[in-house]
């Protein structure tokens, strides 16, 4: 008889929640590529050059992934305190995203100002603006999770949960990240 696994209500809610997301993503994707395949010109005329900006929001939420993981391996290994400093560098390095953004928005924020390059802004503010939203909530469960680690009050559990959900977006991040260097 073979023995079946079961998943723990959190897991598989975690679980639905990330498929949900990535519906979500991927649609706004492909939304992104029909404008793109719909459009005469692209970039459109006047339209500014992607921030550079998006290159640092790379660096950090790879480096802020990092972390988390070695957070992770450090609590494991019953090194709580060090995993509680991990995490808050996680989530100090989530904030610098999150700031970074709007800076990259900012860059770009006159091109809503002029007809021809309005929904070339609009698109790339669509993706990072969604994304931005979820790491926000993202940044909640980390300055959760720290709180409660550094009290020696965080699970194994609800640690692996916050990093599935931070290493979910990271990888999000990747994706929209060559998308828009592929086609902006």
């Amino acid at each position: 008889m073979s023995e079946q696994r079961s998943l723990a209500p959190g897991r598989l809610g975690l679980r639905l929640f990330l498929l949900s997301l990535s519906v979500l993503f991927a649609a706004s994707v492909v939304g992104i590529l029909v404008v793109r395949a719909k459009a005469t010109v692209w970039p459109p005329a006047g339209a500014p050059p992607l921030p550079a900006g998006l290159w640092l929001s790379t660096g950090l939420i790879l480096l802020s992934s990092w972390t988390m993981s070695a957070a992770c391996k450090r609590f494991a290994a019953g090194a709580s305190r060090l995993s509680a400093r991990y995490l808050v560098v996680t989530t100090l390095l989530a904030l610098l995203f999150l700031a970074n953004q709007v800076l990259n928005w900012k860059a770009l924020w006159p091109a809503f100002e002029v007809r021809t390059t309005a929904l070339y802004a609009f698109s790339f503010l669509l993706l990072t603006l969604l994304h931005a939203l979820h790491v926000a909530g993202g940044v909640v469960s980390l300055a959760v999770v720290t709180w409660k680690a550094g009290r020696a009050r965080v699970s194994s559990q609800g640690l692996s949960y916050a990093a599935t959900y931070w290493h979910f977006l990271t990888v999000v991040w990747l994706v929209i990240f060559g998308l828009l260097q592929a086609v902006f």
